[in-house]
């Protein structure tokens, strides 16, 4: 690949970017719409540090818990508190993954009370204040995706939604978003 063709976009750049996506959401949950934009620009700068890309990138054993190993979250610990005062590019799949999870986010804040409105409407007898963070989050990125984003398939918007589940939520969870996400599709058919 030269210097000028576009990193390819494949399906783990995608799903890592959901899930850079996912962290942004859960960051700016109950900030008012004005704050939003602001607290996802301070999100990118933890990703200034290049470690952070390797970790997310980094594979997991099979059958590890997303908490236990080389997990991203761990390496946060490690993170000193400011920025590096050299950045070093971000290339390859964290570029189209970061690119992914900027394009998600600015949708989604743009269409959220649509987002929000279209889920309330979709989950028999939940309020959304009542819902887990993580789980409304991940429902608002997978309705966001079928709602909004052509170039994805509905059926892998969903998919990936119960992917994002399965590893940060719980089975119940998860059937309770296949469900409204399963609802919400059926309104755009």
């Amino acid at each position: 690949m030269s210097k000028q063709d576009p990193p390819k976009i494949d399906r783990l750049s995608r799903r890592k970017g959901r899930e850079l996506a996912l962290m942004a959401l859960y960051a700016i949950d109950d900030l008012a719409s004005m704050q939003q934009f602001q607290a996802i620009a301070r999100f990118w700068t933890i990703f200034e540090h290049p470690q952070v890309w390797k970790a997310l990138f980094d594979q997991k054993k099979k059958d590890e818990h997303p908490l236990e190993g080389p997990a991203l979250w761990r390496i946060f610990e490690d993170l000193p508190l400011f920025p590096p005062t050299e950045k070093v590019p971000i290339i390859g799949r964290a570029l189209v993954a970061k690119n992914y999870a900027q394009e998600l986010l600015e949708g989604l804040v743009s269409e959220m009370s649509k987002i929000d409105n279209m889920i309330s409407d979709s989950s028999q007898r939940w309020r959304i204040q009542r819902m887990p963070h993580v789980d409304l989050n991940i429902l608002r990125l997978g309705a966001y995706e079928v709602l909004f984003r052509d170039d994805i398939p509905v059926a892998v918007a969903i998919n990936e939604a119960l992917e994002l589940t399965r590893i940060y939520s719980s089975e119940k969870a998860r059937k309770f978003i296949h469900g409204v996400l399963d609802n919400i599709r059926k309104t755009q058919s």
